[in-house]
């Protein structure tokens, strides 16, 4: 049901959870990148045990998944405010866990360089937005359905 703005929101944040996995996570230094599949320093890929980037995959899945199911719950808004909401919090975590996980790969890697913020960080913060914003859309229909049946 594409007429509903609440859908294309939900679109959008889903959009920018899987180009997620495409870009750039931060820069460490001078040749650390990160990114949510692989650490890479000077062109060669650095196995890191010792650091769970498994979450860095994992959990953007998760939240695409319940994005995912609040677009296609258009019929069921009580359910679908329900599950934006639990996105909107999962998404918060995974924004957290995204900052805290590069953190972690500084300390262990490179504990003296700094660090740059590419836009691939921010990619969840802005999914939250969007996110937001499709909530108050669920909510704005419920509210004019529940109107609607008061005048019946």
């Amino acid at each position: 049901m594409l007429q509903r703005i609440q859908t294309i929101y939900f679109s959008l944040a889903f959009i920018l959870s899987g180009a997620y996995f495409t870009t750039k996570l931060a820069t460490i230094g001078d040749g650390l990148i990160v990114r949510a599949t692989q650490i890479t320093l000077n062109e060669s890929v650095l196995a890191t045990p010792h650091l769970n980037i498994w979450l860095l995959i994992v959990y953007p899945c998760i939240c695409m998944v319940f994005m995912g199911t609040c677009t296609m719950l258009y019929t069921k808004r009580p359910l679908q405010m329900k599950l934006c909401g639990a996105s909107i919090l999962l998404t918060t975590v995974w924004a957290v866990l995204n900052f805290v996980q590069i953190d972690n790969i500084r300390l262990h890697e490179m504990p003296e360089a700094t660090i740059n913020y590419n836009i691939g960080s921010y990619l969840p913060v802005a999914a939250i937005a969007f996110l937001i914003l499709a909530y108050r859309g669920v909510k704005k229909d419920e509210e004019l359905v529940r109107s609607v049946d008061r005048l019946r």
